[in-house]
C-alpha cells in the first residue's frame, strides 16, 4: 500500500519488518561477467521538522501535510542519492555512473511522529555498480563525503562527454565536452585576473568582450599567464582550431553532422586543451 498512516508500536523491528531484496539481470554485462547484481537500496538518514502531520488519518489538511512532507523527504533523499553518485563517479573514474532523474522510493519514515509511508517494486531504467572498490578509493569516498565538497563540475561532465561516446550519441559528447573545456577556462582566467588585483565587475567586463574560446585562449590567456598560451604549441593549436573549435560550432551553429571518430577527436582534443590550460 502507498498510503501514509500510522502505527501503535515504535519498535523498530516491528515497524520495519524485512527489506525487500532484489536480484536482477546485470545490464552492464562488460563490467561484470557473471551477469548478475543486486540492486542497491540506499537508507537516507536527516533531522528535519514537519508540523500538522500528526493526527487523525481521516482529516484532509492532515493528510495532506503528510503528502508534502514525503515529498520533500523524497526530494531530499534523491539530492543526497545523486551527490553520492557524483562523488563515486569522479573518484572512480566509472563514467557509466550517471545521475539518477528518477527514482523509486520504498519507504519514508518520520521517526517522531512514528508515520510510515511504504510502496514495493523497483523501476526500470538503473544503470549498474561496481563493486570490491579498492581500499583507497573508498577511504576517498569516505573523507569527501565526509567534508561535503562537490566534485569538479568539468571533471562529471568529461565523464558524461566518454559516457556519451559509449553509447553513440556523438553530438551530445561534442556538446558536453566543450563544456567543460569552457567552464575551466573561465574558472583559472577569473583566478588569475583576481591575483593581479582587478575587480570582478572589470573581470566580467573583459569576458563578455571576449567570449569566444579561442580569444580567451589567446588574448586574455596571455593578459593574465604572462604572455604565455597554449596557441604557442601551433601543431596543437592548429588541431585544436580544426578540430575541435571549427567543429564543434558547425554542430552547434550549422547542424552539421558529426561521427564517432571525429566526436571522440573532438573530446579527447578537450581533455588535452584542459591540461595544458591548466599547466600555464
Amino acid at each position: 500500500h502507498r498510503d501514509l498512516h500510522s502505527f501503535p508500536t515504535r519498535r523498530s523491528s516491528d515497524l520495519l519488518g524485512p527489506w525487500p531484496h532484489f536480484t536482477g539481470t546485470n545490464v552492464e554485462i562488460r563490467k561484470d561477467t557473471h551477469g548478475v547484481f543486486r540492486y542497491t537500496q540506499v537508507r537516507v538518514l536527516f533531522d528535519s521538522v514537519h508540523a500538522g502531520i500528526d493526527g487523525p488519518d481521516g482529516v484532509a489538511a492532515i493528510q495532506n501535510a503528510r503528502s508534502a512532507a514525503v515529498a520533500r523527504a523524497t526530494e531530499l533523499g534523491a539530492q543526497a542519492i545523486n551527490y553520492l553518485l557524483d562523488v563515486y563517479r569522479s573518484i572512480t573514474g566509472e563514467e557509466h555512473v550517471e545521475r539518477l532523474a528518477k527514482m523509486f522510493v520504498t519507504r519514508v519514515y518520520f521517526a517522531d511522529s512514528n508515520l510510515v509511508y511504504e510502496s514495493v517494486g523497483i523501476e526500470s531504467g538503473l544503470g549498474s555498480a561496481v563493486v570490491n572498490r579498492s581500499l583507497r578509493e573508498i577511504d576517498r569516498l569516505a573523507e569527501m563525503l565526509a567534508a561535503g565538497r562537490e566534485p569538479p563540475r568539468h571533471v562529471l561532465l568529461l565523464q558524461s562527454a566518454h559516457s556519451a561516446l559509449a553509447r553513440g550519441q556523438n553530438l551530445l559528447a561534442a556538446v558536453v565536452a566543450f563544456q567543460a573545456q569552457e567552464i575551466i577556462i573561465e574558472k583559472r582566467l577569473r583566478e588569475g585576473y583576481a591575483g593581479q588585483g582587478i575587480p570582478d565587475a572589470e573581470v566580467t567586463s573583459r569576458l563578455k568582450t571576449y567570449y569566444q574560446t579561442k580569444d580567451r585562449l589567446t588574448t586574455l590567456s596571455r593578459e593574465v599567464f604572462g604572455g604565455r598560451s597554449i596557441a604557442d604549441d601551433t601543431a596543437f593549436w592548429g588541431s585544436w582550431l580544426r578540430d575541435c573549435n571549427q567543429k564543434r560550432n558547425a554542430v552547434v551553429h550549422r547542424g552539421e553532422e558529426i561521427g564517432s571518430e571525429g566526436a571522440k577527436r573532438l573530446v579527447n582534443l578537450c581533455e588535452d586543451c584542459i591540461s595544458r590550460f591548466a599547466a600555464l
